[in-house]
């Protein structure tokens, strides 16, 4: 004698939840647009804190962006401000952040950038990886991960 097989459970005919009719969006990307925003403003205004014309008038790089024109490659090799402009905007300096408790610097740092070159990189790793992390796990927990990274680099 043949056995078949039990004839299959009935299901019932609701139709699906609305979650699987109607996915939910994704999160608005908004942190990410920011960091950028946030490092190309604080490289203009650092170049503008530098100021290069009023140091060194003949000596700039790209003289034609005025306030805005590079240290002269002895200063600094990447295109960009005198290391003096960037401890004036907050960057990392051991002698004022331990002797002068200047913690903040240890924040500041993070969005500072030694010239044009450093810029493009650090905007391009961030456009690059940031954006799919923030796509993957939500903006809370990259901007917590993005600031202790540069926190505990610094």
């Amino acid at each position: 004698m043949i056995r078949l097989p039990p004839p299959p459970e009935r299901r019932s005919r609701r139709p699906p939840s609305p979650d699987w009719w109607y996915p939910r969006p994704p999160p608005p990307l908004w942190l990410i647009p920011t960091f950028v925003m946030a490092n190309l403003v604080l490289f203009i205004l650092t170049m503008y804190e530098n100021n290069c014309p009023s140091i060194a008038p003949h000596s700039c790089l790209a003289s034609f962006l005025g306030i805005l024109s590079f240290q002269p490659i002895t200063q600094n090799p990447l295109p960009g401000s005198s290391p003096l402009a960037l401890v004036k905007m907050g960057a990392m300096y051991f002698k004022k952040s331990n002797r002068l408790h200047h913690a903040y610097r240890l924040f500041t740092c993070l969005w500072l950038h030694a010239g044009v070159i450093d810029l493009l990189l650090n905007m391009f790793n961030i456009l690059y990886y940031d954006l799919y992390l923030e796509k993957k796990f939500g903006s809370v927990w990259i901007a917590i991960l993005h600031t202790m990274s540069g926190m505990g680099s610094s």
